[in-house]
């Protein structure tokens, strides 16, 4: 099968629905004139499942019935539940990707908005620090200046 050519499931299932079900046997009998069959366990015949003439002359005919045999009704259909299975996953991980993704985009605008608060904050802190700082040494000037006046109101200023 290429690339371009879409496989429809539902008709492969179906189709596997519709054929003989059960374990499916490659009948082997090699020679030069053998036997290449696919049959059930129960069958005498050898080859009620795929047993046509000129399917024993073809090239490499042994394996193409171990391959018949081995891809039965029941692991064609096992193989499509499984691929469902799949799928639904695939379906759900995606749905907890996006939701994850707007997680993270919800959360990148809220870390955006504290980082403006924060720098807003910050700012704000070293204003405050240089105002008290300020008021820090105006307080202190005027200590030295109530503490000259208090020296003055005791007399012991000298003029």
């Amino acid at each position: 099968m290429t690339n371009s050519t879409a496989i429809n499931y539902q008709a492969l299932r179906e189709i596997a629905k519709q054929a003989t079900q059960g374990e499916w046997v490659a009948f082997i009998s090699p020679g030069k004139h053998g036997t290449y069959a696919v049959h059930t366990p129960g069958d005498n015949h050898h080859g009620d499942i795929v047993d046509w003439p000129g399917f024993d002359e073809q090239k490499n005919a042994e394996n193409n019935a171990r391959y018949i045999a081995a891809f039965n009704p029941e692991v064609v259909q096992a193989l499509l539940d499984e691929r469902e299975r799949n799928q639904q996953y695939i379906k759900r991980r995606d749905q907890e990707n996006e939701d994850i993704a707007l997680t993270v985009g919800k959360l990148r605008v809220e870390l955006e908005a504290a980082e403006k608060r924060n720098a807003k904050l910050q700012s704000e802190n070293a204003y405050i620090r240089n105002r008290y700082k300020e008021l820090d040494l105006l307080i202190g000037k005027n200590i030295l200046v109530m503490q000259g006046c208090d020296y003055r109101m005791a007399g012991n200023w000298r003029r």
